[in-house]
């Protein structure tokens, strides 16, 4: 879905019954997973933006639990295009 050098968005597969559902956000036997860093959750206020954060290197896990979610990617290497990402 990115066509910025290192990124990957996946999609997560939900597990869904009559009792509700599962979403694994994270297994230490996937390929992906780099080893445990840091973990977080943030709730924004409606209107509220939180933007342009610069990292030369950085692993994030995100997982959308509520809301919509408008993701912006900037390549500052100058080697593609910005990417923005929307997750109803």
């Amino acid at each position: 879905m990115s066509s910025i050098e290192g990124i990957k968005i996946i999609q997560l597969k939900k597990v869904a019954n009559e009792r509700g559902h599962l979403l694994e956000i994270q297994r230490n036997d996937d390929p992906l997973y780099p080893g445990f860093g840091q973990a977080y959750i943030t709730c924004n206020l409606p209107g509220v933006i939180k933007a342009w954060y610069r990292h030369r290197k950085q692993f994030d896990q995100i997982a959308l639990i509520k809301g919509g979610l408008t993701l912006v990617l900037f390549d500052s290497r100058g080697r593609q295009r910005t990417v923005v990402f929307t997750a109803p």
